[in-house]
C-alpha cells in the first residue's frame, strides 16, 4: 500500500513538473507552483519556499548558467516516481489536486509510462464519480427542486465520465501506434 500525498508531495509534483525539461527563475516558479496546486490546494508562499530549499539542498533542482532552477537528474527521477504514483482516494481535494498535475505535466512522459498513468487518473476519476453517483441516488429528500439538482448535477457526473472513458481510450490508442 502506498502512503497517501500530502500537501507536500503535491507540491513537489508542481515543483519538478515545471523544472523538468526547463529552467525557471525562482519568483516566477513559486507563483507557478500556487497556481498549479490552486483551487484545492493553497500553499503559503513560505511553504512553497520550504519545499523549494529543501529542493536544493538534495540536490534535486539547481541553478543553471542563466540563473534559472532546473531539475537535476535525480530531480527528474523523482519526478517520474511521483507521476507513477497512485491517486489517493483518502482526501477528496489532495486526489483533485493529483489529478491535475498529473494531466498538467502529462507531455513530459515517456509514452511507455503515459498509458498507465493516464489509466490511474482516469481510474481514479471514475472512482470519484463513482462514489459522487451512489451518493446522490441514496440521498433522498422531501423537495422535487432538490431531487432535479441532484439529478443533474449526476447527469453532467456520467457525462464527466463518459468523456473521460473516450479520452483514455484515445490515449491508449496513440501511445500504441507510438510504440
Amino acid at each position: 500500500m502506498h502512503e497517501p500525498w500530502t500537501s507536500g508531495d503535491l507540491v513537489d509534483l508542481a515543483l519538478f513538473g515545471s523544472t523538468v525539461g526547463r529552467g525557471r527563475p525562482v519568483d516566477r516558479l513559486i507563483d507557478e507552483i500556487m497556481q498549479l496546486c490552486a483551487p484545492t490546494l493553497r500553499p503559503g508562499v513560505a511553504f512553497v519556499e520550504g519545499r523549494l530549499s529543501r529542493a536544493i539542498l538534495l540536490d534535486l533542482v539547481a541553478l543553471n548558467e542563466d540563473d534559472r532552477l532546473a531539475a537535476t537528474i535525480e530531480g527528474v527521477a523523482t519526478f517520474r516516481r511521483a507521476m507513477a504514483r497512485p491517486v489517493d482516494h483518502v482526501d477528496h481535494a489532495a486526489a483533485a489536486c493529483c489529478e491535475a498535475l498529473k494531466v498538467a505535466f502529462f507531455d513530459l512522459l515517456d509514452p511507455a509510462d503515459a498509458v498507465s498513468i493516464w489509466s490511474d487518473v482516469v481510474g481514479a476519476r471514475c472512482r470519484a464519480l463513482d462514489e459522487e453517483r451512489r451518493a446522490v441516488r441514496d440521498r433522498h429528500t422531501v423537495s422535487p427542486a432538490v431531487d432535479r439538482c441532484r439529478l443533474f448535477r449526476l447527469a453532467v457526473a456520467e457525462r464527466v465520465f463518459d468523456t473521460l472513458n473516450r479520452d483514455a481510450a484515445f490515449v491508449r490508442e496513440r501511445v500504441g501506434d507510438a510504440a
